[in-house]
């Protein structure tokens, strides 16, 4: 029925709202001509539909769209509908500016216009990129989105007007001279995520105001790394108030967003260097080194000049010599940063599993005959002489039975030292002139406890060992455990590890399923492993729930992508989107097993993971567990729009030599290009 409506024009309910675009996504994954579908519901009487199909077409990443897109975005007046068919259109593999000019301008359709620009190096939007970076009336997003774009252009097209005017401008909050901006960066956080909050607070007056955020601000710069250079929390607050009524809040409701793009002026300077960079300027960068009046803009200056050619010796000599000559002459900062430039050794990647390989170099493993096993636990001697672990020689299952017996724990000799100290005490049985008391000395008693191990894993006639299933689940199970999978995996026979799994499933896969207990057996797992995986992937800790995942890792093959699909609900379900609470920030063993799950090479198997993954990004979480998911995102190309909304977006108040936005201006023009349909 729903196919029939779109292709009819029937009208539906306003009450399905966001079931349209579910409906859409889900088509277009399974129907071939769900292009053509989508197509006829622009032209729907319903908005909602029209906009829907617009955003599914936005994801369906089809140039045969794009026709029909431009026809419908040069009539559309309404700036929702026009937006929506401004993503699908530059998702659609658009070849000029031509294709996004409509009827609607808005300040958001002119920011996707400059995207568009940005991505086709497109000149003829020149003019209209210097009058919108230059512009101090404009949200500061759109300003640096021109700016970006005109980093993409001949420094003469647009640059060269956007750089002077823009680079003049300051925040007027200058009591912030720490090194991150990190009171620009508090202030702009608050005021995007609790401004509604904030004026019941605003009502109380400036004293009240200040009472409460002075109190904020100062438990934020104790928890910050460079507290110096901040101001007090007194003073941020006050200067917040005072702000916001120079913008007439309450009365205009747009005050706390004039504020932000006042405290954004540094991102626009930032994105002044980066484009000065692209457009092959570094001359000017060194320019406005030498004018710097701020460490912050000083550390822009310096790592966008040392991604401007070789980095060296040399270039460290030069560029200390322009610090020097600035206004922040003396900074240890900058010269730290500096020195840096001039080591040339390649990064290190951090973000390879720390899970055990089969290209490891393997250990040679010792082996222990009958007989020394049987004077070990009969005391004869006191030690076998070997590295743990170890292995038992071949031997016959009469031998086997004789070790069971005598390996039993009941059986362990004493070998303590009895000693009966003097004194004297009542109790209820009466009175005590001397304690007892037992000293061990030497390695007789832990020997055995190594002994143990080795011969239940020896256990290849498949005999009962009761003191071995006791030990499963004792008091020290986890000890004996470790113990007991390092003497499997040195005896190296994958059908006794999987036996064992299968007799003991409930006792034993929970502790493998740990990071330590499992990495001696990685190298048993195969596909065979799947049926112990689908039983627990619902069940247990975040632990273990990281344990599945690495597990889930060594098998590529079809029979897992059940379990893969398993798992990723099971993390999925873990965020609550509608919590104001920040999700999972320090529970690692829940970011770790996702890590493992994105990095399978059937992830992409699992039935729509990219708008579940998604979904994820709504709920609250630290900024690098987003960039995490952002960076499983940029896999796929109906990712697209996603990645070019979060590089508007994002705030670089921190230095890196590779920030977010370089990761992001990266994908976003790898991902305009991969189209799915041509």
């Amino acid at each position: 029925m729903a196919k029939n409506g779109i292709v009819s024009g029937r009208k539906w309910s306003n009450s399905y709202g966001r079931n349209w675009y579910t409906l859409f996504y889900r088509l277009q994954l399974r129907i071939p001509q769900a292009t053509e579908m989508l197509v006829r519901a622009l032209n729907h009487a319903d908005p909602h539909v029209r906009r829907w199909a617009a955003v599914a077409l936005s994801r369906r990443r089809s140039r045969r769209a794009l026709p029909s897109l431009v026809d419908c975005y040069v009539k559309e007046e309404n700036e929702n509908l026009a937006v929506s068919l401004a993503t699908a259109i530059i998702s659609s593999g658009p070849k000029s500016m031509a294709d996004l000019r409509g009827s609607c301008n808005s300040d958001t359709t002119h920011l996707w216009q400059c995207i568009l620009a940005m991505r086709l190096r497109d000149p003829s939007m020149a003019d209209q990129l210097v009058t919108l970076a230059n512009d101090t009336a404009l949200n500061w997003q759109l300003r640096r989105t021109a700016i970006f774009a005109a980093g993409r252009l001949p420094y003469e097209a647009a640059l060269e007007r956007i750089v002077p005017v823009v680079m003049a401008h300051r925040s007027p909050l200058t009591t912030d001279r720490s090194s991150s901006f990190g009171c620009h960066a508090v202030i702009s956080s608050i005021l995007l995520t609790e401004m509604k909050g904030m004026a019941s607070f605003f009502a109380r007056g400036r004293s009240g105001f200040i009472d409460f955020f002075g109190e904020v601000f100062e438990s934020c710069w104790r928890d910050s790394i460079s507290p110096e250079g901040l101001p007090s929390g007194e003073e941020a607050a006050g200067w917040l108030f005072d702000r916001l009524t120079h913008h007439g809040w309450t009365t205009n409701p747009a005050a706390p967003v004039l504020t932000i793009n006042e405290l954004s002026i540094p991102m626009l300077h930032s994105a002044v260097l980066r484009s000065l960079r692209l457009a092959g300027r570094s001359d000017l960068i060194e320019e406005h080194l030498l004018s710097a009046d701020h460490v912050w803009l000083a550390m822009k200056c310096l790592i966008e000049r040392s991604k401007a050619g070789k980095r060296d010796a040399e270039l460290v000599l030069h560029l200390k010599k322009l610090v020097e000559t600035s206004p922040c002459r003396g900074n240890s900062l900058l010269h730290r940063v500096i020195d840096g430039f001039g080591d040339s050794r390649p990064a290190v990647s951090t973000n390879k599993p720390t899970i055990a390989t089969d290209q490891m170099m393997p250990v040679p493993v010792p082996y222990v005959s009958y007989s020394d096993i049987v004077r070990a636990l009969s005391g004869v001697c006191t030690g076998l002489n070997v590295a743990f672990p170890f292995v038992l020689e071949p031997i016959v299952a009469e031998q086997y039975e004789h070790l069971i017996r005598i390996a039993d724990p009941a059986n362990d000799r004493s070998y303590g030292i009895e000693t009966y100290v003097p004194m004297f005490r009542f109790t209820q049985g009466g009175h005590v002139v001397a304690q007892r008391q037992v000293s061990f000395k030497g390695g007789t008693k832990s020997i055995n406890n190594l002994i143990r191990p080795a011969i239940a894993a020896a256990n290849d006639f498949d005999l009962p060992i009761p003191w071995h299933q006791e030990m499963l689940s004792g008091a020290f199970a986890a000890t004996y455990l470790s113990k007991y999978l390092a003497c499997l995996a040195a005896r190296n026979v994958p059908e006794r590890f999987y036996k064992e799994l299968e007799l003991n499933t409930d006792a034993l896969f929970p502790h493998i399923c740990t990071q330590v207990h499992a990495t001696p057996v990685l190298k048993f797992i195969d596909a065979r492993i799947v049926p112990f995986l689908a039983r627990y992937v619902s069940s247990g800790t975040d632990e273990l729930f990281e344990g599945l995942c690495t597990f889930a890792l060594k098998v590529n093959t079809p029979e897992i992508d059940a379990v893969l699909a398993g798992l990723f609900h099971r993390w999925t379900q873990q965020f609550d989107t509608r919590s104001p609470l920040l999700q999972h920030n320090e529970n690692y063993s829940l970011w770790r097993g996702f890590d493992r799950l994105a990095e399978h090479p059937r992830f992409d198997k699992i039935d729509g993971w990219q708008l579940r993954l998604e979904s994820v990004l709504h709920a609250r979480m630290s900024g690098y567990h987003a960039e995490n998911i952002v960076r499983v995102l940029e896999r796929d190309p109906r990712s697209y729009i996603l990645i070019e909304s979060r590089l508007f977006k994002v705030m670089n108040w921190e230095q890196f030599y590779h920030g977010e936005i370089d990761r992001l201006d990266e994908a976003a023009e790898r991902l305009f290009a991969q189209l799915l349909e041509d």
